[in-house]
């Protein structure tokens, strides 16, 4: 996409949402370029990839009990509540209730989940300042923040989908010293690198504590705040 190749760039993008939902998140980026070639592409290639290609190959009777068959798994997210592993933040939380014997009611979890929305949403407004911005590295910026907002979303956040955090950690760091923001604001992204470094992994007496209590997502929350510290300055919003 960076050469000038959006429609490749969106064929790419629907080849890997296809295989996984959640990478289509980031059509949000090239919805507010308007960039009408790219979502073009991603539009054909989910249709090819997603409905065309596997019919043909399955035929079309297979492919359609094939997607009625994964629909109806959907639910079994829920289940995932009770999973120590995820670092989905609805089920962090209600795990660190659980020492003191308490859970998250039903309720309780669809405000939780509506959260989750609402910081999608508020780092897709992050996006579209950083795109109206004269900041350096505003596309990295841009894929720092809509990767952070996934564990928000994302039910099935597996600790091995935070691959993109040290990413996030260079480009804040580096960013944050271009605008020469307070030093305050890099104190988040050291908890955030001390976090998923193999130094604090190691501290924790097993693998399941260190997830259990969603030390991943802490440390992803803590870029949260160095990124929207960052949005926020008065030289970012002129």
């Amino acid at each position: 996409h960076q050469r000038g190749r959006s429609a490749l760039g969106g064929i790419a993008l629907a080849l890997v949402t296809c295989i996984k939902y959640y990478p289509g998140a980031f059509v949000v980026y090239f919805l507010i370029r308007r960039d009408g070639r790219f979502l073009a592409a991603f539009g054909i290639g989910l249709l090819g990839f997603y409905c065309l290609l596997p019919a043909a190959l399955l035929g079309l009777g297979d492919w359609w009990y094939f997607e009625r068959a994964s629909a109806q798994s959907l639910p079994e997210a829920a289940r995932l509540l009770r999973d120590f592993n995820t670092q989905y933040f609805v089920h962090v939380l209600n795990r660190w209730g659980q020492p003191l014997g308490y859970r998250l009611g039903e309720s309780t979890l669809d405000v939780l989940r509506l959260a989750g929305v609402l910081v999608f949403c508020a780092n897709s407004v992050v996006v579209w300042r950083l795109h109206r911005s004269k900041i350096a590295h505003r596309e990295v910026l841009s894929a720092s923040a809509l990767f952070l907002a996934l564990p928000f979303v994302v039910q099935t956040s597996w600790p091995h989908y935070f691959v993109f955090l040290p990413f996030c950690q260079a480009a804040l760091w580096v960013a944050l010293g271009e605008a020469r923001a307070h030093w305050l604001w890099r104190v988040p992204v050291v908890c955030s690198a001390v976090l998923t470094s193999g130094y604090c992994f190691a501290l924790f007496p097993s693998w399941r504590l260190y997830n259990g209590v969603g030390t991943l997502w802490v440390a992803d929350v803590a870029l949260l705040c160095a990124l929207y510290g960052l949005v926020l300055r008065r030289g970012l919003r002129q």
